[in-house]
């Protein structure tokens, strides 16, 4: 799906997430990142973990988050 964001938009979402998207990146060598393992990182909560989802930045996939 193709999403229009302004450069400043894309910016403040990326930054919002930034420790769980750093997190999803190292271990993207591994099968899956289940999503409870999201919501234990102390600096994201699953209202933010929503948020990177509504605005596709991550995506999930039954108990994962591609």
């Amino acid at each position: 799906m193709w999403l229009q964001y302004t450069i400043r938009e894309l910016l403040n979402t990326l930054n919002r997430g930034n420790k769980l998207i750093a997190e999803m990146f190292e271990k993207r060598k591994s099968p899956a990142y289940r999503y409870e393992y999201a919501i234990e990182l102390p600096e994201d909560n699953e209202d933010s973990i929503k948020f990177l989802i509504s605005k596709n930045i991550i995506i999930p996939n039954g108990a994962y988050l591609e």
